[in-house]
């Protein structure tokens, strides 16, 4: 199924599933459960998008997100306990993912493309972003406990960027 919108809001006590693709046009998006999974369905928005996983984890890897929203925090994942990403776009302007809040690890699934300007928050876990096909441009001010970062063509670093405790590898690749 699919649903088009100018924006969306929802709040769900439960987990919340995801299926079909969503367009929400120039809208924001607050989607806030205990527990978030997106489907093999797209979730598409030139709005500031905002997912909250509450005490839940991030099941995002089989389907895929899109913004056009020109700034830094156009995708923001907070909240939640781990996150599995699929396919993540936001490469208008400055366009960005942000971690805010997240407690444990936050992972790609294989075969993914992480295409960001800018990657930037708090990971309370390692953070691996490690697939062929990412490109992010900027990461700045990013924490987590170690990372790995690969992104194809220049990648810069920008503010304090800490790996933790754990091992930090951060590489270009062609």
């Amino acid at each position: 199924s699919a649903l088009s919108s100018n924006g969306l809001t929802l709040i769900n006590t439960g987990a919340l599933g995801l299926s079909g693709n969503v367009n929400t046009g120039n809208g924001v998006v607050n989607l806030t459960s205990v527990g978030l999974n997106l489907g093999t369905g797209t979730l598409t928005s030139a709005g500031a998008t905002t997912l909250d996983a509450g005490t839940g984890a991030f099941s995002l890897g089989t389907g895929a997100m899109v913004s056009t929203n020109a700034n830094p925090n156009a995708i923001t994942l907070k909240n939640g306990t781990t996150a599995t990403l699929g396919n993540v776009t936001a490469t208008t302007g400055a366009g960005g993912l942000v971690f805010n809040g997240l407690t444990g690890a936050a992972t790609q699934a294989t075969g993914t493309a992480v295409k960001v300007k800018t990657l930037s928050g708090t990971v309370g876990g390692a953070l691996t972003l490690d697939q062929a096909g990412n490109q992010i441009d900027t990461v700045s001010s990013l924490a987590s406990t170690g990372m790995t970062l690969r992104s194809a063509g220049a990648m810069s670093l920008s503010g304090t960027v800490n790996g933790g405790t754990g091992a930090t590898d951060i590489r270009t690749i062609d």
